[in-house]
């Protein structure tokens, strides 16, 4: 314990490494036990938002470092010894707390807020702010739960109130906004009115100065200001600060945009913002003006995306695609069309994801954004959690839908070109060629035969941009249709009206997950109905599909679904497929 009297906090993992190498060295079994108790607890991280301490490994396999549950009676009677002999004040605000916080003694509660004002006033540095920030939000943390009366919460507010005194909003980067923001929902009336000043100021200062240096700060010292002056119903000013900030948002956005070309993108966030904070009514052509800025760099920052060529052989995906089609009939090759889409199994596509996520960490670093062919962001995809991937369901699906989504943009869209060929190749084909495929059809609702048919007809004749505005309204119509045979209302009830529910509505019925494949579920809604892929009936439907989506990838890519779909529930085309698969085995054997 004397050996750490003078190591400071930012060398904790020091500290650990030195407890760790003691524990090991100790010949005294009760010494070795102390030290690992007394280095686990000093290893553990704090989070803000639970008040609690997390182990400072936990991977998604169930393993960790020391934690919490670790920590039982024998434990809290070793670390209340540490405290009274540690030295450094870090590390006696962190035990107490731990303490604390498993025993709910409240002399170790007025211990650690004693020693994390201490941490805070010896670190403190304008310029590296964030070591003394957390010291004072954790005390404030512990302070708070003890009262808003208590000794210990009262020297906590000095304490911030005392440091945002001396900067004078002076300091070059967050700190005074930070330790507003902490303390500003309890603040008297005489220490609104200080925090109030503090930050108009700030907000001045860093707006004069429209350079990219100044827009974080002037940004978030803008976010506190429209609080505060919520907060004192003061309406008329908040107005007139969002006007100030929506035009600074607009020169910044230029003057980025007119220069560095790689920060187009960032010019068009800045913009945006500018929008949603002009009033829509007394501003209107001012955010016009601005969404035809908007658009213009749009287009520019697609011009200026970088592309990456790679080269590799498709002899061999083009020899084992015509082995596939040699010697079949134009029935056989329609069908052969259709086997060669994948129905993506749900629960390989997220163990993939799963497991790319461990090789790449990108995937837990930064946020995706999806654009669509006019450079608009349709989709903002957050990383997935380090520790526990599978925490947001919504969002792993997110990533799983985008995997599919690239997947089918690649490989499977490749074999399909060359299958299409081959098909078209055939000769002409004619709607009766197609009877097969759609008459006596099970899945197919009373009715829709001719129609789809037709779908059919123009995707294997060419036209398949034309053919996407019949089939993919059609098959939202048969999973509409599966839905009800599986026992679901298609529709909802208001107020006496009834309105069908949309696809995306469809597509997460319990009914249908109940009875039906969900690996064919999965597969249609990642191209037919999500952002984060084709979503091609949704940009059917409103009429923004152009030629260029129509009649590329992820639309051949839905004919061929659609065809193996209505396989396997048509008797003349499922018997074609068991004689097709047993050619595929044969072709397989002879690679093999």
């Amino acid at each position: 314990m004397e050996e750490l009297r003078d190591i400071s906090h930012d060398n904790k993992y020091v500290v650990l490494s030195q407890l760790k190498d003691a524990a090991e060295k100790a010949s005294n079994e009760q010494d070795k036990a102390a030290l690992t108790i007394i280095g686990g607890a000093l290893s553990l991280g704090y989070n803000h938002s639970e008040c609690n301490y997390r182990p400072l490994i936990q991977l998604s396999d169930g393993h960790r470092s020391y934690a919490m549950e670790d920590i039982d009676s024998g434990a809290i009677e070793i670390l209340k010894e540490a405290v009274n002999v540690i030295s450094p004040d870090w590390m006696r605000a962190q035990l107490s707390d731990i303490i604390w916080i498993q025993i709910s003694d409240h002399s170790y509660a007025e211990c650690a807020t004693r020693e994390y004002i201490s941490v805070f006033e010896n670190v403190f540095d304008e310029g590296h702010w964030v070591g003394c920030f957390e010291a004072i939000q954790h005390a404030y943390d512990i302070s708070i739960r003890l009262g808003k009366k208590s000794t210990s919460f009262l020297q906590v507010r000095e304490a911030i109130n005392s440091a945002l005194k001396k900067m004078d909003r002076n300091d070059p980067l967050f700190l005074s906004i930070k330790l507003i923001e902490l303390s500003y929902n309890d603040a008297k009336p005489d220490e609104q009115a200080l925090y109030l000043s503090l930050v108009q100021r700030i907000y001045q200062q860093n707006k004069s100065c429209a350079d990219e240096e100044h827009i974080h700060i002037t940004e978030a010292s803008f976010q506190l200001l429209c609080r505060l002056l919520k907060r004192a119903n003061r309406t008329m000013e908040l107005q007139s600060v969002s006007t100030e900030m929506a035009q600074y948002y607009a020169i910044c956005g230029k003057q980025l945009a007119n220069g560095d070309p790689s920060r187009i993108h960032r010019a068009i966030d800045l913009l945006q913002k500018a929008c949603r904070l002009y009033d829509k009514s007394s501003d209107r052509q001012t955010v016009l003006d601005l969404r035809a800025c908007i658009s213009e760099y749009q287009r520019r920052a697609l011009s200026n995306m970088a592309s990456i060529p790679f080269e590799f052989d498709v002899k061999p995906i083009y020899t084992r695609i015509s082995q596939l089609f040699e010697g079949l009939s134009l029935r056989e090759k329609i069908v052969q069309f259709g086997l060669l889409s994948r129905i993506y199994r749900k629960r390989d596509v997220k163990k993939q994801v799963l497991d790319n996520q461990q090789k790449f960490l990108s995937t837990s670093l930064f946020t995706s954004k999806i654009l669509n062919d006019e450079g608009h962001t349709v989709e903002v995809i957050q990383p997935l959690d380090l520790q526990n991937p599978e925490g947001d369901p919504e969002t792993l699906f997110k990533h799983m839908v985008k995997y599919v989504s690239e997947s089918r943009n690649l490989d499977e869209t490749i074999c399909l070109q060359f299958a299409y060929g081959f098909v078209k190749n055939a000769g002409q084909v004619s709607l009766d060629d197609l009877s097969f495929l759609t008459e006596k059809n099970a899945v197919i609702p009373n009715g829709r035969n001719e129609t789809i048919k037709f779908g059919l007809y123009l995707g294997l004749s060419g036209k398949l941009y034309a053919a996407m505005h019949i089939l993919l309204p059609q098959m939202e119509h048969i999973i509409r249709n599966l839905v009800a045979l599986c026992g679901d209302t298609v529709s909802f009830i208001k107020e006496g009206c009834e309105e069908y529910k949309p696809l995306s509505q469809l597509f997460k019925s319990d009914k249908l997950h109940e009875y039906y494949d969900e690996d064919i579920i999965f597969t249609f809604q990642s191209i037919m109905d999500e952002r984060a892929g084709a979503n091609l009936r949704n940009i059917n439907a409103h009429g923004l599909m152009g030629p260029s989506i129509g009649n590329g990838g992820a639309a051949l890519c839905f004919l061929s679904l659609i065809i193996k779909f209505l396989s396997l529930y048509s008797v003349e085309a499922n018997r074609i497929m068991k004689k097709l698969s047993s050619k595929r085995k044969e072709i397989e054997t002879q690679e093999q």
